[in-house]
C-alpha cells in the first residue's frame, strides 16, 4: 500500500490485499505493462505522489532485467539510479 493513499481500506479491498500487500507472480514480458496499467509506484523510495498512486512496489529489484520495465511508473534501471546518485 502506498503511504500517500488517503483510503487504504478501499484500496485493500479493490486489489484483494491481505494486510496491505499482494504478492503476484507474473511473466517478465508483461511486468512493465501490468505495473503501468495498475499505476504502481516503482521508484526505490516510493516517492511518486498523487492520488493515482494507490499501490507501491515493495521490491524494485523484482523487475530488474525485465525488458519492458521502463514502462513502469518511476522505474529507473540500476545504471540510471547510480548516475543520479553520483551527480547529486
Amino acid at each position: 500500500m502506498h503511504s500517500y493513499q488517503p483510503s487504504p481500506a478501499i484500496t485493500e479491498r479493490d486489489f484483494d490485499m491481505v494486510n496491505g500487500a499482494i504478492e503476484l507472480k507474473i511473466r517478465a514480458a508483461t511486468a512493465g505493462y501490468m505495473l503501468r496499467s495498475w499505476i504502481i509506484d516503482c521508484l526505490r523510495d516510493n516517492s511518486l505522489c498523487g492520488s493515482e498512486y494507490c499501490v507501491r512496489l515493495n521490491d524494485s529489484l523484482a523487475i530488474y532485467g525485465a525488458k519492458n520495465a521502463m514502462l513502469a511508473p518511476g522505474f529507473r534501471s540500476l545504471d540510471k539510479q547510480e548516475q543520479v546518485r553520483s551527480v547529486t
